[in-house]
């Protein structure tokens, strides 16, 4: 085995408790960094983590343009902290544990990497295609799934044309996200770099 990459991490907006998020995505992305340092015979050359664009993307009011330099210390992290001071850890919004866990995750990998040559990750934005649940009832739909169904069917309906325009989400076709970590294994000077991949809003 020449290259491992690590593409799961729990996504759904169901958790009571933000570390039946946080845990399993810390310990899934640190986890399968031991077991390579482990197996003494590895051939393993690189690894590729997704992240999410969670981790990337922190509120502003005013119009940003987030590169791989930028982290989200702010959003998702801040405000579990302020439930969590308050006595009220499990009401913070289920949003924000889902960025906080996909931030911290990102974060343990790097810091369990001191060297981080031959180690690109992924962030993407939302990913969608070729989902064939969508003709299923709206109740049944996966999290990814439902998320687009409400912005384009209820977020437009209820707020206008313009709604799609001016929300600030970002989506990403699933066709990209795979040719993205298939150039991450084949591409030399991909190593060490955090890469956005994202269709814009």
């Amino acid at each position: 085995m020449d290259a491992i990459e690590h593409t799961a991490s729990p996504f759904h907006l169901n958790a009571v408790d933000p570390d039946e998020l946080i845990k399993p995505g810390i310990n899934g992305t640190v986890g399968i960094l031991k077991s390579i340092l482990k197996d003494e015979s590895t051939k393993v050359k690189r690894v590729v983590i997704t992240s999410s664009g969670a981790a990337v993307f922190r509120h502003n009011p005013n119009p940003t343009t987030f590169t791989e330099a930028d982290w989200n210390n702010q959003y998702g992290l801040e405000i579990l902290e302020k439930y969590e001071d308050e006595g009220r850890k499990n009401e913070g919004p289920n949003m924000e544990k889902y960025r906080a866990s996909k931030t911290l995750a990102e974060r343990s990998a790097w810091d369990f990497v001191n060297s981080p040559e031959n180690k690109p990750r992924i962030n993407y934005s939302q990913v969608f295609g070729a989902n064939h649940t969508l003709k299923s009832p709206r109740q049944l739909l996966n999290t990814s799934a439902a998320l687009f169904y409400n912005y384009v069917a209820y977020g437009a309906k209820a707020a206008g044309n313009d709604f799609l325009a001016n929300t600030g989400v970002c989506w990403t076709n699933v066709r990209d996200v795979a040719e993205a970590h298939a150039l991450a294994l084949e591409k030399e000077t991909a190593g060490g770099e955090r890469i956005i991949v994202s269709a814009g809003l």
